[in-house]
């Protein structure tokens, strides 16, 4: 694999870990502070539920434990990631995250045909 600095790296054991994983790319949380959306004070605790947040809403999806409402919280979770995309001209996720915005939005027109939701009110 080579390095960003041109220096070849081998990798010889992957190790995956929800320490390593960081919701906002560095180069993205630079564009993000340069523009705004969200005070400064609620960026870092954004960062820091958005991993975990995504995680929680799609095992709640896969189990069928609350389908709609795990559905529309994902709905409003892209729609925010799209405007925060739109505001620094990320073209190429907005339109990815346009697709998942739809598929969501279908998700949820058809959750009410869901045979295998534990909670069917929700």
């Amino acid at each position: 694999m080579e390095d960003p600095s041109g220096v070849l790296v081998e990798v010889k054991q992957k190790f995956y870990a929800l320490t390593n994983y960081a919701a906002i790319p560095p180069s993205l949380k630079d564009k993000f502070a340069l523009e705004p959306l969200l005070p400064q004070a609620m960026t870092k605790p954004f960062y820091a539920v958005l991993g975990p947040l995504l995680i929680v809403l799609g095992v709640m999806l896969l189990v069928g434990l609350g389908t709609r409402l795990s559905l529309f919280l994902q709905g409003l979770l892209y729609i925010g990631l799209t405007v925060g995309l739109i505001l620094i001209k990320q073209d190429d996720g907005v339109s990815w995250l346009a697709i998942h915005v739809a598929l969501v939005a279908i998700a949820l027109v058809l959750a009410k045909h869901n045979k295998l939701a534990i909670l069917k009110k929700w």
